[in-house]
């Protein structure tokens, strides 16, 4: 998401953009899946806020991993956490789900 939270116009921005991450992804992961991918890996740095991650999982990623302190943000070490999705490979799972 994006925006100051403080601002009026940071409001306004933040609701224009909610709903982009999984608009984006779903044709990004089916393209993937045309082109004969097994899997999506995402890395997502663990920065306290879990929008991302959250997104992810609905999405239909499931965690595979953390690799700890491997990230810098803001001054700070962060962990990665590793997301895999399976592109219709058996394993019950054909793609990104969930809702925009």
């Amino acid at each position: 998401m994006c925006g100051d939270a403080r601002t009026g116009r940071g409001r306004v921005r933040a609701r224009v953009l909610r709903g982009l991450g999984a608009l984006l992804m779903r044709p990004l992961a089916a393209a993937r899946a045309r082109a004969g991918a097994h899997q999506v890996i995402a890395v997502v740095a663990d920065s306290g806020t879990d929008a991302s991650q959250a997104l992810h999982r609905r999405l239909g990623f499931t965690e595979a991993g953390r690799l700890r302190a491997v990230g810098h943000k803001h001054g700070s070490r962060v962990d990665t956490v590793l997301f895999r999705l399976p592109l219709a490979d058996g394993e019950g799972s054909a793609g990104v789900t969930g809702a925009p």
